[in-house]
């Protein structure tokens, strides 16, 4: 019983850890994440990395990795060069710079840093099966819960 109320203590800790520091960067720091779908980052960035963007840095130097929008979709590319109409960029695993000049008022933000693979995770749990096993393990909580509080 002392067990599985400390497990459930740590477990509501790390909980409300967690969604304070989400609430802290989203809406204080203005900081979103996206999931990286492509390998033109790495090594720098990792296919499948959860990038974090600071909405608040919209004006680049080169070098700097930014988010930009380009249709329904976030591109996270590195600035080679500035122009008068707005930025080159480019993957670092690409050959070739974008083709497109990114305008200023494409750019979501600059890329502050990134954790490998926590996007294929994130994807993960947003498919049917991913849901299923995250409810089956909130079940399996609360009836191991209800059968440690009978015997205790």
């Amino acid at each position: 019983m002392k067990v599985y109320k400390a497990i459930q203590n740590i477990l509501l800790i790390l909980a409300g850890f967690f969604i304070v520091s989400v609430l802290v960067l989203f809406f204080i720091f203005n900081i979103r994440p996206v999931i990286v779908v492509s390998g033109s980052m790495e090594p720098e960035i990792t296919t499948g990395s959860m990038a974090f963007i600071d909405g608040d840095l919209k004006e680049p130097d080169i070098g700097d990795i930014i988010a930009y929008r380009t249709g329904k979709n976030t591109v996270t590319h590195r600035v080679i060069e500035e122009k008068g109409e707005g930025y080159i960029t480019k993957g670092d695993a690409n050959y070739v710079a974008d083709p497109a000049i990114v305008s200023p008022g494409r750019v979501e933000g600059i890329v502050v840093c990134a954790i490998p693979r926590a996007g294929k995770f994130i994807s993960y749990i947003r498919t049917p099966v991913g849901v299923i096993i995250i409810l089956s393990a909130f079940i399996c909580y609360i009836m191991v819960g209800q059968i440690v509080k009978r015997r205790g």
